[in-house]
């Protein structure tokens, strides 16, 4: 296949751009013998005149010519689709509709069904993204001071980590705050979060709740929205704390999916002598270790020298394999985790 390349001969014009055309219909017409962008050009066209055929109509042939001739002149010059509700769009889509370029997220159309159906861009974050605040938002934005700063406005729900003190435009703290009146004050979210491709993100608050009960200091552990429709609030994710791991492996099973801090298992071993009338250790490995021997006059399950009456105590220290705190926690830096919720209706 040739490496694609512009082409040396440009087109003038349309195809017949003064000609005689004819509008060619989506389905055969009731008349014999003309095309149809559905059928094309039918048997009768192929047919000998003796046999009972029709020969093709060349303002048939001008018509088709000149429509698709049209659009690749327009393409030639630089332009844009420009969004129509007649049509059905999918992702990645690009069109041009009251001054903007729209992003298409989700499909939508008079032939999608109910669910979304038509969507005009601008009317839904979730089907239609504004192709120039993504491109605004990549290029400077956020709270970063002297130099631009790099974000990404997201798809309505996305998390993202920040390397800033305050959430860009569009971002909130993924905290468990909760938003009141939701429905009128973050409409696009309200809608992307009943739309059936996002049920899974959603809990109820009892739900919601016990997750977070998992963790030890009552932060992180929920990452769900709760949309109570009666409240008319949003409760947001809360993972402050936690870490993200990809799913797919060990015991993360699939996106969403919570689990608890836990350390791999730490191991030792020590063996037992008796000489005579001495009980003493051998061999202490790992974790344990011996402490100092220490003289008591009590007597004890350990081991005891029954001359001296001392002991000596046997230690488990795991500091002594791995650093220790008072968290499981592995090597890390800190960030803001968000969530993008849409700018909040005027």
């Amino acid at each position: 296949m040739p490496i694609p390349s512009f082409p040396v001969n440009l087109l003038p014009r349309p195809f017949a751009d003064n000609g005689d055309v004819a509008l060619i219909p989506d389905d055969k017409p009731q008349v014999s013998g003309l095309a149809s962008w559905k059928k094309g050009f039918d048997v009768e066209n192929q047919l000998p005149q003796s046999a009972g055929g029709i020969p093709p109509h060349r303002t048939d042939f001008n018509g088709i010519f000149k429509m698709l001739s049209a659009f690749a002149f327009w393409g030639q010059s630089g332009g844009q689709a420009v969004y129509s509700a007649a049509l059905n769009y999918s992702a990645p889509c690009l069109t041009f509709y009251n001054g903007r370029l729209w992003w298409c997220l989700i499909t939508n159309g008079p032939e999608t069904g109910s669910s979304p159906g038509v969507v005009a861009p601008g009317s839904n974050d979730a089907v239609w993204q504004d192709f120039w605040n993504f491109l605004r938002n990549s290029s400077g934005g956020g709270s970063g001071g002297g130099g631009a700063v790099v974000t990404f406005p997201g798809y309505l729900t996305q998390f993202m980590n920040f390397y800033e003190q305050t959430p860009p435009e569009g971002w909130a703290i993924r905290n468990g705050d909760v938003l009141a009146s939701a429905d009128t004050a973050y409409p696009d979210l309200w809608a992307a979060l009943q739309l059936p491709v996002n049920s899974w993100k959603l809990k109820s608050e009892t739900a919601w709740q016990a997750l977070r009960d998992e963790a030890d200091d009552q932060k992180g552990a929920a990452p769900f929205f709760v949309l109570d429709t009666s409240a008319r609030t949003i409760r947001l994710p809360d993972t402050r704390g936690d870490y993200e791991r990809c799913a797919g492996a060990g015991t993360m099973a699939s996106v969403g999916q919570w689990h608890g801090d836990a350390i791999r298992n730490i191991t030792g071993s020590h063996y037992f002598g008796q000489d005579m009338d001495v009980v003493a250790p051998r061999n202490p490995s790992g974790a344990f270790s011996y402490g100092p021997t220490v003289r008591d006059t009590q007597d004890h399950l350990t081991w005891v020298n029954a001359v001296t009456n001392s002991w000596c105590p046997l230690k488990f220290d795991a500091s002594e394999v791995v650093p220790t705190a008072a968290e499981n926690r592995t090597r890390a830096f800190g960030t803001l985790g968000c969530v993008y919720i849409g700018t909040p209706a005027a």
